[in-house]
């Protein structure tokens, strides 16, 4: 199964530096003004050298890009359970 490629903006609701992978929650408002929650994975603690707890807080605006692939589960919809 291959990879799509995104890029989103959005607002952080929870971040966890924890292991195995680091977790950013965030919401993503769509072109109707809907919210859509996401999850981005990123790598462990110890592989991201300069962050620490509080280098993201919830109402921190971000952008996101990486791939969209569902077994891996790198960039997800928090309400996708493929």
């Amino acid at each position: 199964m291959g990879s799509i490629r995104f890029t989103l903006a959005g607002t952080v609701t929870e971040f966890h530096l924890v292991s195995p992978r680091t977790q950013i929650h965030f919401d993503v408002k769509d072109a109707q003004g809907n919210t859509m929650k996401w999850v981005a994975l990123t790598g462990p603690p110890q592989r991201m050298h300069s962050w620490r707890s509080d280098t993201l807080k919830a109402g921190d605006q971000i952008t996101v890009s990486g791939p969209f692939q569902e077994r891996q589960q790198i960039l997800r919809r928090e309400d996708d359970h493929g």
